[in-house]
């Protein structure tokens, strides 16, 4: 037997293709993007074909991150999102979706791009389209690497006192919790403004914020 699984936010959308999806004889088990999504999903043996929102809420990974996992499970994936920004869909793919279907189609269309993924058939985009969405990932992911690449400046308590600061602690607190006296923390502080080339902390947060920037 044919096994489908919906993994889904919207609760309503997915009990609907499940209904209907089940009542062709298959066998369908709806994900919903509550709790432990990952520990859910790792419960999963082998399905046929996994239908997989983009944004499955704050608390779990995006559909992009989950894609590997459920391939090395053995599963076709394919994004079932209202998703439409080309960066995120490129990478979608790049990850190993076999395509993209769109909540926003009709019902009938979203139920026919379904069947033509189980029967192994091209489902969208078309091939320019995911010519453009992977190039767009390409880029977008090559400007976020140019944008991170000064903070490999900074030392490694230097990049940990920037986290605490994009997180609004103050100096004081940092230098709390860290057990050090704050005229350490402001001369960290100090020398990381001089490595990203800005005048106040402020400006600091504020270019770690708009990099998307982050650390271990």
């Amino acid at each position: 037997m044919t096994t489908i699984v919906l993994v889904e936010d919207h609760v309503l959308l997915a009990e609907v293709l499940r209904q209907q999806l089940a009542g062709t004889g298959r066998s369908v088990e709806l994900v919903a993007a509550a709790g432990d999504l990952t520990e859910q999903l790792g419960a999963i043996a082998s399905p046929d074909l996994v239908l997989l929102d983009h944004d499955l809420g704050e608390e779990n990974p995006t559909g992009a991150e989950l894609i590997g996992p459920l391939i090395d499970k053995g599963a076709r994936v394919a994004m079932l999102t209202g998703v439409t920004d080309p960066v995120l869909l490129g990478r979608c793919l790049r990850a190993g979706a076999i395509g993209v279907i769109h909540k926003k189609d009709s019902f009938d269309h979203v139920i026919d791009q379904i069947e033509s993924a189980l029967a192994s058939r091209p489902i969208g985009p078309s091939p320019a389209e995911r010519s453009e969405y992977l190039a767009r990932a390409r880029e977008a992911d090559s400007a976020s690497a140019e944008r991170n690449s000064i903070f490999e400046r900074l030392t490694t308590r230097e990049r940990e006192v920037l986290l605490e600061l994009t997180r609004g602690r103050s100096i004081g607190e940092i230098a709390q919790d860290s057990f050090v006296a704050v005229s350490t923390v402001r001369s960290q502080v100090k020398a990381l403004r001089q490595k990203l080339g800005v005048s106040s902390q402020a400006q600091a947060v504020a270019m770690a914020a708009d990099a998307g920037w982050f650390t271990d």
